[in-house]
């Protein structure tokens, strides 16, 4: 009997399969054959997205493990889920991530809530993904962030708050546009920067 493939690595602590990853891809056979089967230039990209901004990332958090949520989405799967037509998930270019749980007891976690209280008011209930967003914002220049949002959804009958960071890196030869944005019930907001988003700034 042969040994399982090896996971494929596509940094230090993100894995392919985490980036292709899709709960309503894997329903639907004929978009998970094509979820599975991204181009050269998509996986290419998915590695610049690891190793330039989402493990940086995650070394500014203190190490703390990122998980991911959504990743790569071939067009199909992005139709289905109602993502933008221009979605830079279509390339490889971004994704949804959350912080895992723990963080707030670690040694870093008051370092960066000091940091972060530098540049404006920070909500008294500033959740660890907020925190993640924040983190991203403030560093966005050296993590090439082309976009950083937080995306808050209200608890719903049945269903309590969503939330997460939808973060994307600037293709590899272009200028990173540093955009800062929240998106929750009430629309959404971009600011110039992480201290323009703690005074309700807008851009």
């Amino acid at each position: 009997m042969s040994a399982p493939p090896k996971p494929v690595r596509l940094s230090e602590h993100f894995l392919l399969d985490e980036l292709l990853h899709s709960r309503r891809g894997r329903k639907r056979p004929e978009i998970w054959a094509q979820q599975c089967s991204p181009a050269d230039d998509v996986r290419r990209n998915l590695t610049d997205l690891c190793m330039a901004t989402l493990e940086p990332l995650r070394e500014l958090m203190g190490g703390h493990p990122i998980g991911v949520t959504s990743g790569y989405r071939c067009p199909d799967l992005n139709s289905l889920v109602g993502g933008s037509k221009r979605s830079a998930h279509m390339h490889g270019l971004a994704a949804d991530i959350h912080l895992k749980p723990g963080w707030n007891h670690t040694d870093r976690a008051g370092e960066l809530r000091e940091r972060i209280r530098r540049q404006g008011p920070m909500p008294e209930t500033a959740s660890r993904n907020w925190m993640l967003w924040a983190c991203a914002a403030l560093g966005a220049t050296s993590l090439r962030v082309n976009q950083v949002i937080y995306e808050y959804r209200r608890p719903r009958k049945g269903r309590g708050p969503r939330e997460w960071v939808h973060i994307a890196t600037a293709p590899w030869g272009t200028a990173a546009r540093n955009e800062v944005l929240v998106i929750d019930d009430a629309g959404a907001r971009r600011y110039d920067d992480l201290q323009s988003a703690l005074r309700g700034e807008y851009a």
